[in-house]
This record gives structure tokens, sequence and C-alpha cells, in this order.
């Protein structure tokens, strides 16, 4: 029952710059459509490059690519292209996108 109390406590805050309620945010945030940008066969001397812009590892354990991958919202994708065909393939960028919404957001099987 305490644990309830916290969350709705929390739910019920504003925050404290921008004095907007938190629901609400999360449940823009929820509902947002994303993209995994996955980083195929980047080279390795890359990785620091790739760490840098956002890009976290996945080592394919888990059924998803070996692979660097990084969570961009549509607006951002084709400067995210663009910077791996210039700054980490050196031409045409090796890259795989899977739409993340909210069916699919915290589900193994994307």
């Amino acid at each position: 029952m305490a644990d309830c109390r916290a969350v709705l406590h929390l739910l019920s805050l504003r925050l404290p710059h921008s004095g907007r309620p938190v629901l609400p945010l999360l449940l823009a945030t929820a509902r947002r459509r994303t993209f995994h940008l996955w980083a195929l066969e980047a080279p390795i001397e890359c990785k620091d490059l790739l760490k840098e812009r956002g890009y976290r590892w996945n080592g394919g354990e888990d059924g998803r690519p070996r692979a660097w991958f990084r969570d961009l919202d549509k607006e951002l994708l084709v400067e995210e292209e663009l910077f791996l065909a210039e700054k980490v393939y050196g031409g045409p960028s090796r890259h795989e996108l899977i739409r993340i919404d909210y069916s699919n957001r915290f589900s193994d099987r994307v």
C-alpha cells in the first residue's frame, strides 16, 4: 500500500522548472513514436564516437542485432543517417530502423 501511495504522490507533482504536471508528460512520452536505429557492422574504431553520440551496445544475446543502437525521434533520423554515412562508415550507412510505439516499447519481441 505504501508503494501505491508513493506513486500517486509522485504522479501528482509538478516539474520544478516548467511547473508542468508529471502525469500528462509521462503519458505523452509513452505515446510518442520513436525508432531504434541499429548501426550494423560499425567499425570497432568508431565505438567511442558512437558512445559519445548516445549509442549503446547490444551483444546479440537477446536475439536482436549484435550492434550499436540509439533511440531517436523521427525528426532526427535524417541527421543521424548522415552522421553514420560521413563519420562512421565513410559512405552509405548500413543501418536498420525499428519503429517503437506503445505496443512494443517494453516488449522482448522488438
